[in-house]
């Protein structure tokens, strides 16, 4: 889906996202944006990470749009990748009865628009896809048979990824908050 995605899903994911990267490396074409750039309504963290991510390749000379689109699309697959994959151990440790595995499998394998919204650059997915990995990280510590405390490390990386999708997207504290409780 990262290869052959065109265009965006959103238009928040064009406007809100890549415009702002646009913006921060060109400061002339600023003018340009929507009203919510001058009143600084939208969250800055996502297109400042994928203008960092950028910058390398500026330095090697490519300019274009679309590359920089299709890195910003990578960068996402990869973050959501490493969400499902823990979501999928998760899983496996969950459930001790094999029918329910296979139910949960099942389960997430009917979804199968997720290929096309993993690729996504919008703030919803990546926020989202930041805050599974989290509460999968956190869920598959505690069901750790051994029945150990947490570590501070594993407390911090926790509260590392709530603070991250918390500056991507505000209301991804509704999740994190969930999962504390």
């Amino acid at each position: 889906t990262c290869f052959f995605s065109l265009g965006h899903f959103h238009p928040d994911e064009h406007f809100q996202v890549l415009e702002y990267v646009n913006a921060f490396t060109n400061p002339h074409l600023r003018e340009g944006l929507t009203w919510e750039y001058t009143q600084r309504m939208r969250p800055w963290f996502l297109p400042i990470v994928y203008h960092f991510f950028s910058l390398p390749l500026k330095v090697v000379g490519v300019k274009s749009p679309f590359v920089l689109a299709f890195l910003f699309r990578f960068i996402s697959f990869f973050i959501s990748q490493f969400a499902i994959f823990y979501l999928f151990k998760n899983i496996n440790l969950s459930f001790d009865n094999k029918k329910a595995k296979q139910y949960a499998y099942w389960g997430l394998g009917l979804t199968w628009f997720i290929p096309y919204f993993l690729v996504r650059t919008s703030s919803d997915t990546l926020s989202a896809f930041i805050s599974i990995f989290g509460i999968a990280l956190i869920s598959l510590r505690c069901l750790d048979k051994s029945n150990q405390p947490l570590k501070l490390r594993e407390v911090f990386l926790w509260c590392f990824m709530a603070s991250v999708a918390f500056l991507i997207r505000y209301q991804s504290l509704i999740l994190f908050g969930g999962a504390w409780l």
